[in-house]
């Protein structure tokens, strides 16, 4: 099966990356921290994203391919918010309104005066937000989220197809692992595999990440798949690559595979598959070092 291009990607994947980082402060404001910040991630769903469980047993369920936010109760019918009819900021102030209507608005930091967003993030910093960076500029942005729409109905079956191609790489390997999760703050979908020397699974100890970026600003405009180990051994002499894959080293050290490299592919799904795991055992070599 084929993948979509990316419409207008370089023009609306930072909407889109608005609209879901919004997830990441309400998840640190409403739920008990846990390892590995496993607390802040939303699930991966053929239409899109989830929340986690809240308090009363709510969740937001992001629907790319509808251009919709909406709450899902254990009872009853949520609100469900258009994209087309928001910017960032509208999107915030809507969504928090709503969960205050479900009585999380103390939890949330919505009594402390001034607007919803203010005081979510007054709440977050004032709590030292760690795993959850936000800042009032980061929510509030009046840029309508209308150009998002064809990008983000193109990146839910993109995302899918990655989750579902190294969903098969999980279930090949050994040991302990996270979850296959987006984190809303980058909206990378990741996982973590730790050796057994790592029984404790400590993301500060010996590690390798697989995972799916949609963009890093100032070196990737179009997503990409990454690999990396932790720690490399000192000095560390890189091994070879799969042809299509290569070592990156500016700011962090790990291995890429370009979108456009796996679009290139007759079959991307399978062809991700077979060179994550053949990446993940070179990285595993290394850790052996």
């Amino acid at each position: 099966m084929t993948l979509p291009t990316l419409p207008n990607w370089k023009a609306s994947a930072h909407l889109l990356h608005q609209i879901v980082s919004l997830v990441g402060p309400v998840h640190k404001a409403l739920l008990e921290p846990r390892n590995n910040f496993l607390h802040l991630p939303m699930s991966v769903r053929p239409e899109g994203l989830v929340s986690q469980t809240l308090p009363g047993g709510g969740k937001i369920h992001l629907d790319l391919r509808a251009g919709e936010l909406s709450i899902h109760k254990p009872v009853g019918e949520g609100p469900v918010f258009a994209f087309s009819d928001y910017t960032q900021r509208s999107l915030v102030e809507a969504l928090l309104s709503a969960l205050a209507a479900e009585g999380l608005g103390p939890a949330l930091g919505l009594d402390r005066g001034g607007s919803a967003v203010e005081g979510l993030v007054s709440k977050l910093v004032s709590e030292g937000a760690a795993g959850a960076s936000v800042s009032v500029e980061s929510l509030t942005s009046e840029e309508p989220l209308t150009a998002v729409l064809d990008s983000a109905r193109a990146y839910a079956r993109v995302q899918y197809s990655v989750f579902t191609a190294l969903s098969r790489v999980r279930a090949r390997l050994e040991g302990a692992m996270t979850p296959l999760i987006v984190w809303p703050e980058h909206l990378d979908l990741s996982t973590l595999w730790f050796p057994p020397s790592n029984h404790s699974m400590d993301d500060h100890g010996p590690h390798i990440s697989l995972g799916f970026a949609p963009f890093t600003p100032g070196q990737y405009e179009y997503p990409y798949f990454y690999a990396y180990a932790y720690p490399y051994p000192e000095p560390f002499d890189p091994p070879a690559l799969p042809a299509s894959a290569f070592w990156h080293d500016e700011g962090w050290r790990g291995v890429v595979v370009t979108y456009q490299e796996i679009t290139s592919h007759r079959d991307p799904e399978a062809f991700l598959e077979g060179v994550a795991l053949e990446v993940f055992q070179l990285l595993a070599e290394v850790l052996e070092e």
